[in-house]
């Protein structure tokens, strides 16, 4: 008995691992494969441009496209792979610290303050979140840093102080952070209740403090 159940721990163990794997080249794909799209299309540009070659209006399109937008997007990418670089490369329970004990205001204040300051577009905050959530974060702190991102940001923030000054720029900050507090609670509410999955990637930090 003791054989066949170590037997069976073994094959499930082998089993997520390949699924893990399986995962893994998967994205590695998408991730080459839309690189390499990108770069041809950026070079085709400039081909075009400097009359070196003539291709379809349609094609001329596209690369003129995708060169327009990796020509503005270009720092942004670079922060968001740094970003998720360094989470990548701290200890989960380094980053559970900082976040706080899941089910509580706190860290759920916690949470909105870091979506409220981190200035990234909005493809970058997903990943950023999503990292968050595979360093064991709840539902709810990830929805509440993802609500207050979208809407805040540094640069946002001086722009908006230009535009509508100091006063409105301030309730306008404090709205948003209400919005993704509440809603992070909301959130974490469902996962006590079990109508939404608890987040499978969470610790316990046992005497580990930042």
């Amino acid at each position: 008995m003791a054989l066949h159940g170590k037997k069976s721990n073994l094959s499930n163990n082998t089993s997520c691992c390949n699924d893990s794997v399986h995962r893994r080249s998967r994205s590695n794909i998408l991730f080459w494969s839309a690189l390499v799209l990108v770069v041809m299309g950026y070079i085709l540009d400039i081909l075009c441009q400097n009359n070196f070659v003539i291709i379809f209006p349609e094609l001329d399109k596209m690369s003129e496209s995708i060169r327009f937008l990796m020509d503005n997007m270009w720092m942004g990418l670079v922060i968001v792979i740094l970003f998720v670089g360094l989470l990548g490369c701290m200890p989960r329970e380094f980053i559970s610290s900082i976040l706080g004990k899941r089910e509580s205001f706190i860290c759920i204040l916690r949470a909105t303050v870091m979506g409220l300051f981190l200035d990234l577009c909005g493809h970058g905050i997903l990943l950023i979140a999503m990292r968050l959530y595979q360093l064991g974060a709840s539902l709810g702190q990830v929805m509440s840093f993802l609500i207050a991102s979208t809407w805040n940001s540094l640069s946002l923030t001086v722009i908006l102080i230009s535009l509508i000054g100091w006063s409105w720029t301030l309730l306008f900050m404090i709205s948003s952070m209400i919005i993704g507090v509440i809603s992070g609670l909301i959130f974490d509410l469902l996962v006590k209740i079990k109508s939404l999955p608890s987040n499978p990637n969470k610790i316990e930090l046992n005497d580990f403090e930042f």
